[in-house]
């Protein structure tokens, strides 16, 4: 299973898969249908966004690093013909989408289009982690928000403790894979903040997300699978950070702070 998931990795289709699930978990939080096309729409753009990010990886790097890199690097042709193959899928789906979620949609494109313009040029020296993490959790939300009869505050929270996780999931990554992106011309949280400033960050962060679980899970007991879903996925993540020896063989960090992610698919089952 685990070289299953690191092809999958590889191809970034994990991650595409995880935005399909939070999507899920946030229609059922919201209580709102969510057409399988949206779902496709997606996990389209989001394999267009995060490979597109790859590639302005390797482009800036002197070498590639890892296997990841390497296989980017090594099949670069390829996949930026599937991308714009599924650019035109994405705009024949355009077509049969909510206007509102067209527009909301349009607006949080142009955010990450500036973004991947910041990257090339500042060449490489942009932290993208929270902006990241941000176009992950807007995109997974975005569906179920706009179709939403209404939005609570609690609502807005679940959306940013959700941010939190996925900022919490990349600052991991960054700490993991700092040797390889300083080599590499890239800036990342560390080589911001310094290794010991991201500890104090990630505990701080991972410990605020449990006790928003917690409370939420006292407070309000119809969301407490989503509060019992934050709270797993929090401590997988710590527990990632916190055991470096045994999550570094092998890339295990790689498998389980992306596969924390699927946990939601779990809980809305039970909601």
């Amino acid at each position: 299973m685990l070289t299953t998931f690191k092809n999958l990795q590889f191809l970034n289709i994990d991650i595409a898969i995880g935005a399909s699930v939070n999507c899920f978990f946030f229609s059922k939080v919201l209580n709102v249908e969510i057409e399988w096309n949206i779902y496709l729409l997606l996990f389209n753009s989001v394999w267009i966004i995060y490979t597109l990010d790859r590639i302005l990886d390797i482009n800036f790097a002197n070498s590639p690093k890892t296997n990841r890199h390497k296989f980017h690097k090594e099949n670069q042709s390829l996949l930026l013909n599937l991308i714009f193959l599924t650019t035109l899928i994405n705009i024949g789906l355009l077509f049969t989408i909510e206007r509102e979620i067209i527009i909301n949609g349009i607006i949080s494109g142009l955010g990450i289009i500036l973004y991947l313009l910041s990257i090339k040029f500042k060449k490489g020296k942009f932290i993208k982690e929270p902006w990241i993490a941000l176009f992950y959790s807007v995109g997974a939300s975005l569906a179920p928000l706009t179709l939403a009869l209404e939005i609570k505050p609690i609502h807005v929270l679940i959306v940013f403790f959700h941010f939190l996780l996925a900022l919490l999931n990349l600052s991991i990554f960054s700490f993991y894979e700092s040797d390889i992106d300083n080599n590499s011309s890239q800036y990342n949280m560390i080589s911001k903040w310094t290794k010991k400033k991201t500890t104090i960050w990630n505990t701080v962060i991972g410990s605020l997300i449990i006790v928003f679980g917690a409370i939420l899970y006292i407070v309000n007991p119809k969301y407490e699978f989503v509060s019992l879903t934050f709270i797993a996925m929090s401590v997988i993540l710590l527990s990632v950070y916190q055991f470096q020896s045994f999550f570094r063989l092998n890339e295990r960090y790689r498998f389980w702070a992306d596969a924390a992610f699927l946990l939601p698919i779990v809980a809305v089952f039970k909601m």
